[in-house]
C-alpha cells in the first residue's frame, strides 16, 4: 500500500481520518478500490444455495462499490460504515443497496438480520483491544446458518508501520475460533488499485452459536 495514496496520513500515523478520506477522495484512486467483486467472495457466494434470496451486510463499505456489486447478484444488501461522508456519497453513487452509518463495535443494526456478512476493510484497521467487541457485534447480526467472509492482509507480506494490520494464520485462528468455526482459510491477495496487490488471507466462517440452543 502506498502511503501517498492515503489522504491526510502523517508520519507515525497508521490510519487516516476516515471522514476526511471519504469526503475528498476519488473512489477509484483509493488503494483498496477494486472495480469487480472480490473474487474470493464471489467464489464463496457461488457455492451457496439460492444466494439471491439472501440478505448481506458489507461492514466498512466505504464508498460502496463492493456492496453495489453484491446487490447486482440479487442479494438484499446493506452497507455500513462509521464515516458519514462515506455513506452519503455511497448513497449517491450506488442507488440499489441500503447504506447506513453504523459502528460494528456498538452496532445498532437489528440482531440476526443477515445471511451473509462481508468484511474486506474493517477488521484489519481495528485496535486489537476492540476484537472482542467486533466478534460479538458480527455474531449478533448473523442469522442461523449465516456465513461470514473476511479478507485481511498477511504477515507473509512483511512488516509495515502504516495501513492495515497484518495477520498470521495462527493469529487468525486464535482470534476467531472464540466465536466462530473457520470453514475455510486460504492464502490469496488483496485486490485493489495498487500495481502489486499485497498478500492476504481469506476466511469463510460460521457462528458457533449454530451448535447452541439459544439460536432457535
Amino acid at each position: 500500500m502506498d502511503r501517498a495514496r492515503l489522504p491526510g496520513l502523517n508520519p507515525g500515523q497508521r490510519h487516516p481520518d476516515w471522514f476526511q478520506v471519504y469526503e475528498t477522495s476519488v473512489e477509484s484512486q483509493l488503494p483498496w478500490f477494486f472495480p469487480d467483486l472480490d473474487p474470493d467472495i464471489r467464489s464463496e457466494l457461488e457455492g451457496l444455495k439460492k444466494p439471491t434470496r439472501r440478505s448481506a451486510l458489507d461492514i466498512g463499505c466505504g464508498l460502496g462499490n463492493q456492496a453495489a456489486l453484491l446487490a447486482q447478484l440479487g442479494l438484499r444488501v446493506t452497507g455500513s460504515d462509521i464515516s458519514i461522508p462515506a455513506i452519503l456519497r455511497a448513497r449517491s453513487l450506488h442507488p440499489t443497496p441500503v447504506f447506513v452509518v453504523d459502528d460494528i463495535l456498538r452496532t445498532s443494526l437489528p440482531e440476526r438480520s443477515f445471511d451473509v456478512i462481508v468484511d474486506r476493510g474493517c477488521f484489519h484497521i481495528l485496535d486489537p483491544k476492540e476484537y472482542v467487541q467486533y466478534l460479538r457485534g458480527v455474531q449478533a447480526l448473523m442469522r442461523p446458518k449465516a456465513r461470514f467472509f473476511l479478507k485481511v492482509l498477511s504477515t507473509e507480506q512483511g512488516d509495515c508501520d502504516f495501513g492495515p494490520l497484518r495477520f498470521s494464520m495462527e493469529r487468525l485462528h486464535d482470534i476467531f475460533t472464540r466465536k466462530f468455526e473457520i470453514l475455510k482459510i486460504r492464502r490469496t491477495i488483496y485486490q485493489g488499485s495498487t500495481p502489486h496487490p499485497p498478500k492476504a488471507w481469506f476466511l469463510a466462517m460460521r457462528s458457533k452459536k449454530e451448535n447452541e440452543n439459544d439460536h432457535v
